[in-house]
């Protein structure tokens, strides 16, 4: 269920997203004049009080239209794909929806006569899900206009310009994006459901890129560099040194920014090209942010803890049925990973509090042992899983994406690169080398997918399982 809105006093117009751009998808064109008329024409078929409406992603300039219309309409509303949908349903919570298409049938031939003018409605965003089902969480359009351009003094797309958007509406990163660029005068590029090679081709005349870390290296892989582009925007993910010389070959004339943030809080942190690879950034502008030890103190200088963040960008609460956000009694949002602030006041990510183990005794960050194996020559992503394992607590299963390592010659020596790169102690049970990598359509490593191909269990074995990964993703 939606977190119901506050009676509040009479106050200013909150600020709303208005079109003043263009979403470009294929050969599609949706330009502000015609955009605005059919965003009234819709609006005015809305009912001002619903359930929240879903949105179909698969045509994201046609979702964002809808979404725009939805949101002036006072509805809340998501852009969502049939696996979010199936996914909720399972979950019971897709009842808390309605189609939009139905939402139109259903007011079809009514009418509603002059509207007042509704509250504006809200954006429902999804996580990627990448440790699990993704989460919902109501957020209010002024949260995302507060931020637009914040990134940096250059950060802000200019009226114009071209953002090419690497990812599907559907999750909080592309949405956002795609809503900046839209609000702010420029066009929203889409490069949904293109292959690297085309969406390397589609950056040569792109201004700005948004892409996670495994989409920039895609890319970087796929083709001859792009000029053009005067700033490259990572999120979602950690963008670690190799992804980042990968990035500079293949986008010589932008800046690169990275930025650390979740859907419950939007931006939290950001690294420039002076940061070091292991730095998430200093807190966004307006951000406050601070680290909670295990003993419920806050952290002492230099030391690690839980990340806690206070900011305007804050959503407001949960949808769909989801958990609501943890939060403190001050108002900040406890997020899931562990860091510590360095001497410089950037913060380091250690990993996700759920993604910690201990092997022989030493407490072991998951995304450390991602980082050091994509690291690797002829490595392109990497995943690791903790196993359970009687004598050392746990063992490690790993996964790389090597394009390139198409024989058998090629994969072992770079299993025994991964083996040596990890050494003795973290010796993993299993090493298996992928040409072709699972990802979300969010952009990220779908690691239930790699917990498949690498016959992960969830309890501990009698014996060690001796299922094999299927072929068809690679070779293992």
């Amino acid at each position: 269920m939606n977190t119901p809105r506050a009676a509040s006093a009479p106050h200013p117009p909150a600020p709303r997203l208005e079109w003043r751009g263009v979403a470009a998808f294929g050969a599609r064109r949706i330009g502000p004049e015609e955009a605005q008329a059919r965003i009234r024409e819709l609006a005015a078929r809305l009912a001002p009080a619903g359930p929240a409406l879903a949105i179909p992603a698969e045509d994201p300039a046609e979702a964002m239209l809808a979404l725009f219309a939805a949101l002036a309409a006072g509805r809340d509303a998501c852009v969502a794909e049939a696996r979010q949908i199936e996914r909720l349903a399972r979950g019971g919570d897709a009842a808390c929806l309605e189609p939009f298409a139905d939402a139109l049938s259903r007011a079809a031939g009514a009418d509603r006569g002059p509207k007042a003018n509704p509250a504006p409605g809200r954006l429902i965003c999804f996580s990627s899900g990448v440790t699990g089902a993704p989460k919902a969480v109501l957020r209010s359009q002024a949260s995302w206009i507060a931020s637009f351009g914040a990134q940096a003094p250059d950060g802000a797309p200019r009226a114009g310009e071209t953002v090419a958007i690497v990812g599907t509406p559907a999750h909080s990163l592309p949405l956002y994006a795609a809503a900046e660029a839209l609000h702010l005068g420029a066009t929203a590029l889409f490069l949904t459901g293109l292959a690297p090679r085309a969406q390397m081709r589609a950056a040569q005349d792109a201004d700005i890129l948004w892409a996670t870390p495994t989409q920039l290296r895609l890319m970087a892989a796929a083709g001859p560099p792009a000029a053009r582009p005067r700033l490259a925007l990572s999120g979602g993910a950690a963008l670690d040194a190799a992804a980042r010389a990968e990035a500079a070959r293949a986008f010589p004339s932008a800046r690169l920014l990275s930025f650390y943030g979740a859907v419950e809080t939007s931006f939290v942190a950001i690294a420039g090209p002076d940061d070091p690879p292991e730095a998430a950034g200093r807190p966004f502008a307006g951000v406050e942010l601070r680290l909670r030890a295990e003993d419920g103190a806050l952290a002492a200088p230099g030391r690690p803890g839980r990340v806690e963040v206070r900011s305007p960008y804050l959503c407001e609460g949960p949808a769909l049925g989801a958990p609501a956000p943890e939060r403190t009694p001050d108002g900040f949002v406890r997020l899931p990973e562990i860091g510590r602030i360095d001497g410089a006041g950037r913060l380091i990510l250690l990993g996700r509090a759920a993604r910690m183990t201990v092997i022989a005794g030493r407490n072991v960050h998951l995304e450390e042992v991602e980082a050091a194996l994509a690291a690797l020559p002829g490595v392109t992503a990497a995943a690791a899983l903790a196993l359970p394992d009687p004598l050392r607590g746990a063992r490690l299963a790993v996964a790389v994406h090597a394009p390139q390592a198409d024989d058998a010659a090629r994969a072992a020596r770079l299993e025994a690169l991964c083996r040596a790169a990890l050494g003795p102690e973290l010796s993993p049970r299993r090493v298996a080398v992928l040409t072709s990598w699972p990802m979300l359509p969010a952009g990220k490593t779908d690691l239930e997918r790699i917990a498949q191909l690498l016959g992960a269990e969830s309890r501990p074995p009698a014996r060690p399982p001796r299922r094999r990964a299927r072929p068809a993703a690679g070779r293992a």
